[in-house]
């Protein structure tokens, strides 16, 4: 038994780990059927799945918003580093700092103004299936949560590592 533990352990680990690309991969799985399924509906039995295309958008948010955390802890995210590049080595290190702390306090704002959104949606359903815009919001909500905790650890390294970056130079000095 004591053996089973540490591979529960990291199994748990990769799952709290991946959760971005859990969450995003499994709206993916469920937007694909659903559309595949309501195209054979509609074309072969002449009849369309009730709020189809609700259960889709819903879906979209949750594969969006989730991804893009999961793309922007990778550094997968788009950049243009042709001005950084030209900077001496000291000013690069000094500007990826601000840089991220410009994007940390960006995604803090997102992630506020994601749930006044939420908040201000009271009532209001979608037509077809009668579920609150909520549900479709708050897959903004965790994506900028996830995007903004990993935007701090971002910081909190940058700052961390800026002195012996500094230190070391560079061959454009």
């Amino acid at each position: 038994m004591a053996q089973d533990s540490p591979k529960k352990n990291s199994t748990a680990k990769w799952i709290v780990i991946h959760i971005p690309e859990l969450i995003a991969s499994v709206a993916l799985v469920f937007a694909i059927t659903l559309t595949v399924i309501n195209v054979f509906t509609r074309y072969c039995l002449h009849f369309t799945i009730k709020g189809s295309d609700e259960y889709v958008c819903i879906a979209f948010a949750w594969m969006v918003f989730p991804g893009t955390a999961a793309a922007y802890r990778r550094h997968m995210h788009y950049g243009v580093d042709l001005l950084v590049n030209a900077f001496p080595h000291k000013v690069r290190c000094i500007v990826d700092v601000v840089v991220q702390l410009i994007i940390t306090v960006i995604m803090a704002i997102c992630t506020y103004l994601t749930w006044i959104l939420i908040q201000n949606v009271g009532s209001k359903i979608m037509t077809a299936t009668r579920i609150s815009y909520r549900v479709l919001d708050s897959g903004m909500l965790v994506g900028f949560v996830l995007m903004t905790i990993y935007a701090v650890v971002f910081l909190v390294q940058a700052v961390r590592c800026l002195p012996a970056k500094l230190k070391e130079g560079g061959p454009t000095e």
